[in-house]
């Protein structure tokens, strides 16, 4: 009714069993009332009965794109004549803001990484996927497998899979990780495969 373009967030066919999740995600996200995180406007159920997530709809590229892409066509609306090092700084900043946000609500993300981080323009900056946070309020449900997160750039305290060992410093392990490679091209965490990565944190 109000003619507004919107995100719209579904499960897969084959991942119905995860609907507990999309609906946890909903929940954290939705604490986190802060400019930097995606906007939740409603959680709802299709005909069917699965979860939906309704969000602010994103126009953008993910940070990620713009570390690998250097001749991105964004690069020209978000740096201009500045040093592009000043661009990756400010993206850098707005998600330490959306993680400190999140920490001040007793929400852990736990998958801080340039691919989770949405670039729309210049100020208009977000940490997304919500998905795997750890909410001290309201702990998770459980995951498959005990060990979530990107092995490229997991803190080490991340190995033992017990979401009760992980604290906001876990969070900023990984944005240091995400600024290292954004950067520098190389990962915190080197390796070949997701074990190779994992073993270089042991």
């Amino acid at each position: 009714s109000l003619h507004r373009d919107v995100a719209v967030k579904v499960l897969n066919d084959d991942a119905a069993d995860l609907g507990v999740c999309l609906v946890y995600e909903a929940r954290v996200a939705t604490r986190i009332d802060h400019p930097n995180v995606v906007p939740v406007y409603l959680l709802g159920r299709t005909s069917d009965g699965m979860p939906v997530l309704v969000m602010k709809r994103i126009r953008g590229v993910s940070w990620l794109e713009l570390v690998e892409g250097h001749d991105h066509p964004m690069w020209s609306e978000l740096a201009g004549k500045r040093e592009r090092l000043l661009v990756h700084l400010e993206i850098f900043l707005a998600i330490c803001n959306a993680a400190g946000a999140a920490h001040r609500q007793g929400i852990i993300h736990r998958d801080i990484k340039p691919s989770n981080v949405m670039v729309a323009g210049p100020g208009e900056i977000y940490l997304t996927d919500w998905g795997i946070a750890f909410d001290r309020a309201a702990p998770p449900p459980p995951s498959p497998g005990s060990l979530v997160g990107t092995p490229a750039y997991m803190a080490p305290e991340m190995l033992t899979g017990r979401a009760i060992d992980l604290d906001e410093r876990t969070d900023i392990f990984m944005l240091g990780a995400s600024l290292h490679f954004a950067l520098t091209g190389r990962y915190r965490n080197e390796g070949a495969t997701n074990e190779a990565a994992i073993q270089s944190l042991r």
